[in-house]
């Protein structure tokens, strides 16, 4: 079963986008992903304009460019599975979001089931079913794996 999450930056001007991610969205595995390798506006912001994902890695990209067999069905190792570029889903562009707490209320199904914020005052943030927002730290990832 997967535990789905949603990852966002926010931008200058309050507004969010964020895409969709379908496996491991708990702080122990995504939450960690984000820490440890996101916390770079421009890497994040290339992941997010990438739209959704399957799973969250380390790499946006294979580290070898000519390793040409990433798919979905056969993913390199550390490497992200996004669901237009490895799966030719369409309509998994990034959203766009009025204010952080939209990210949240446009979860209207409740489809996903932690949500994580890159702001650019506080960095990271995260919630899941409590709805407030919190400061991802290396504690919050170390009792959440």
């Amino acid at each position: 079963m997967s535990t789905r999450s949603r990852i966002a930056i926010e931008n200058e001007d309050g507004t969010c986008r964020s895409i969709y991610c379908h496996w491991d969205g708990y702080p122990g595995h995504n939450g960690k992903i984000l820490l440890e390798e996101y916390s770079d506006r421009e890497k994040l912001n290339h992941l997010i304009d990438l739209g959704n994902l399957s799973s969250l890695a380390p790499n946006i990209w294979p580290e070898d460019p000519m390793e040409l067999s990433h798919t979905f069905e056969d993913p390199v190792e550390g490497v992200c599975v996004f669901s237009g570029r490895d799966r030719n889903l369409t309509g998994v562009e990034a959203q766009t979001h009025v204010d952080r707490d939209s990210i949240i209320s446009d979860n209207e199904d409740g489809w996903e089931e932690f949500f994580y914020l890159y702001t650019l005052k506080d960095g990271w943030l995260y919630t899941g079913y409590n709805k407030i927002w919190a400061t991802l730290t290396p504690e919050v990832i170390t009792v959440n794996a």
